[in-house]
């Protein structure tokens, strides 16, 4: 998956902004900006990897506009012996 600019997404509870399986990218070196706008309690991830040798290159910005106490995660790794590459900016 390449993002070609910076992108937006919004999730309620229990929200995921980008689900990718198996070997993935998510590419383009722009900004996703993750908006959480679920319940004060409830939870979001922003990119969830699950599967082998995932690669991001987002730079993530996230935003707890509801102040929720339950947490917010930029990025979530669901893998077993395998491989993520993070570029830091």
């Amino acid at each position: 998956m390449t993002l070609n600019t910076d992108y937006g997404i919004e999730t309620a509870d229990n929200g995921v902004g980008i689900y990718t399986t198996g070997n993935s990218s998510v590419l383009g070196n722009h900004t996703l900006n993750y908006k959480y706008s679920g319940s004060t309690t409830g939870s979001g991830i922003a990119t969830l990897y699950s599967g082998a040798n995932a690669t991001n290159n987002l730079n993530i910005n996230l935003d707890n506009s509801t102040n929720t106490t339950a947490g917010m995660v930029g990025i979530f790794l669901l893998m077993v012996e395998e491989t993520l590459q993070i570029q830091v900016m």
